[in-house]
């Protein structure tokens, strides 16, 4: 995130709460196959980064 500028509130634009991005920060929740895709298309890289 810091290599693409990318804040936590932008972050949490893309996942759809501010809630979902804090809970993934702080490791109590896991990205589902949907916020997998979204983050992947918003920062160009392969789905499997994130899995």
């Amino acid at each position: 995130m810091a290599a693409n500028g990318i804040s936590q509130a932008a972050l949490a634009r893309l996942l759809g709460s501010s809630g979902i991005a804090s809970e993934v920060f702080s490791g109590k929740r896991s990205l589902s196959k949907t916020h997998i895709k979204k983050l992947s298309e918003a920062f160009n890289v392969s789905a499997d980064l994130f899995v």
